[in-house]
């Protein structure tokens, strides 16, 4: 058996192929062998040993050749693959993935165009790219309007990829101040430029107060244009997050059952629960306290905002 994933929305091919084998995992009675490979120098003793050879250890096998259309120049190879895609056996999955459009005139891209088992994800655009804006917001329980997700679009592209850490990031933004939607001020305060690095960098960094990280993240942020108050208010919002799951999270709650209980989305939960492995109950309970008075100190005028965060930095990552 064999799939054909290709085409310029890698975003959502490279989802495509998670969920296929997630679903695969899933269905799976013993968990089959996983492999990944790259198409430019693959040879064919290797694609031999992955198609064909009788696993030891599991039944099943999947595995996912990456850019062989697009890379791979051995023409006898791509012939060899052809000729031999029926004697795949059932028992082994190969995924052709190619990021971007491989020549449609080639042999073996003919062989392996086959309807329900070629894709092809062309670029998102128009009211297409809004609908997907709208989904994604609420997938992160977060809900974006028509004319917001207009707006994330006039301000992004159509690069699923950076629109996806906007979202995310503006997602957290409007939670961090109780809110469950995207509004036009936020997106326009704050959305990040194209060398955007998540806010999550910074968050992950901080509560695993690797110091050198964090700044280099911080730094980064600032200077493509990120707002400094945004960036103090996701450090804020985290710990808050992090005191509310905690108590479950040690009484051995799953993530799913948590994160009905607190009424957050299992993403937020997810992340949260990753960072709380790096600290203790006293040491966020303490560090939330401390987050509070700066926060006072920057609304009184007592401290800049850039200065706060140093403040912050030097004191949370140097522990």
């Amino acid at each position: 058996m064999f799939y054909l994933f290709y085409g310029e929305d890698t975003f959502s091919l490279k989802e495509k192929i998670v969920s296929l084998k997630e679903q695969i995992l899933a269905k799976a009675e013993f968990p089959p062998e996983v492999f990944v490979l790259n198409g430019d120098d693959l040879t064919k003793p290797q694609f031999d040993e992955v198609a064909f050879a009788v696993s030891i250890f599991s039944a099943k096998k999947i595995v996912e050749i990456r850019n062989f259309l697009l890379e791979n120049k051995d023409k006898t190879l791509a012939e060899y693959i052809g000729k031999n895609l029926e004697k795949i056996p059932d028992t082994t999955l190969i995924i052709f993935r190619e990021s971007g459009l491989p020549d449609k005139r080639s042999s073996l891209f003919k062989k392996l165009n086959k309807p329900k088992q070629a894709f092809e994800f062309k670029q998102i655009i128009g009211s297409r790219l809004f609908s997907w804006i709208i989904g994604k917001g609420k997938s992160l329980g977060i809900r974006i309007g028509q004319k917001e997700a207009e707006k994330i679009a006039e301000f992004s592209g159509s690069d699923l990829w950076r629109i996806n850490s906007e979202i995310e990031k503006l997602s957290l933004y409007a939670m961090a101040n109780g809110r469950e939607n995207i509004t036009i001020g936020d997106i326009e305060e704050n959305l990040a430029p194209e060398n955007f690095s998540t806010n999550f960098d910074l968050i992950d960094a901080v509560a695993a107060r690797n110091g050198k990280r964090a700044c280099m993240v911080m730094d980064k942020l600032i200077k493509g244009g990120v707002n400094e108050n945004l960036i103090f208010s996701m450090i804020v919002y985290q710990y808050r997050t992090m005191l509310s799951v905690l108590d479950y999270y040690i009484r051995g709650e799953s993530q799913g059952n948590i994160a009905k209980i607190v009424k957050m989305h299992p993403f937020v939960v997810s992340k949260t629960i990753n960072n709380l492995k790096n600290s203790g109950q006293k040491e966020i309970q303490n560090f939330f306290l401390r987050l509070g008075n700066i926060d006072k100190e920057i609304k009184n005028g007592q401290i800049e905002v850039r200065l706060a965060l140093d403040l912050v930095l030097a004191e949370f990552c140097l522990r």
